[in-house]
């Protein structure tokens, strides 16, 4: 477990293992295999971290950033979700799922969560069960081509000085393209939609990956990161 309280500090030291101690794998589809070195991985980043997350300060090798970035980050609105929606299928802007779009429909688990927070302040009595899932077992386990990466968010409240613990788990996670752009993305919806309203802050983020990994194709410009750091 690595626990810290820098963002960009968490990536740079997560490149830096999975390069050093990272195992070679090949996966994927059999027409299109990939290869990646991957390490299990639980990261804890403190408050200051979460504060440089909602900032978007990003160390200066990633390459998804500026107005690329600020796009994804929209992906993460109610707005983007009703736009999706009405898009037809062979639409080139479709997305074959957004996490938002998972979190809405076909029940709107933000509200749930919202509600579920509200109850533990109303009770004192804090609860295992908010959280918030998007693996739909007859879409992702066999017709789907894209299945999310992002198992679920779960939530952990201090009640007394109304903090969020917010723990991420995720199947499989792009470390070097992707790790910080989607933790941007989450945790901003997560402070926009349930904690600001709440008037909680979040606190702590807890990510926890099954398979973090580095393709091939990044491993030169990730290896000058490891050697740097």
């Amino acid at each position: 477990m690595l626990e810290v309280n820098s963002f960009p500090g968490a990536w740079t030291a997560l490149v830096k293992e999975c390069m050093e101690k990272g195992i070679e794998i090949n996966f994927g589809d059999p027409k299109d295999k990939k290869i990646a070195k991957e390490i299990v991985s639980m990261v804890v980043i403190g408050p200051k971290g979460v504060r440089e997350i909602l900032n978007k300060k990003l160390p200066s090798q990633v390459l998804f950033k500026g107005k690329q970035l600020d796009e994804y980050i929209m992906e993460y609105t109610r707005e983007f979700v009703e736009k999706q929606k009405g898009l037809d299928d062979e639409d080139l802007q479709k997305h074959p799922y957004t996490y938002m779009g998972r979190f809405l429909f076909p029940n709107d688990q933000v509200n749930t969560t919202v509600e579920g927070i509200k109850s533990q302040q109303d009770s004192q009595i804090l609860s295992n069960r908010v959280q918030m899932t998007t693996w739909v077992p007859e879409i992702d386990s066999y017709l789907s081509t894209s299945p999310p990466c992002l198992q679920r968010i779960w939530f952990r409240c201090d009640l007394e000085n109304k903090r969020l613990d917010v723990h991420f788990n995720w199947r499989s996670r792009d470390l070097f393209d992707a790790w910080t752009a989607n933790l941007i993305g989450l945790v901003w919806m997560i402070n926009e939609y349930i904690a600001k309203p709440l008037g909680f802050r979040v606190w702590r983020v807890i990510d926890i990956s099954d398979s973090l990994h580095i393709y091939d194709y990044n491993w030169n410009i990730a290896l000058a990161v490891a050697k740097k750091n």
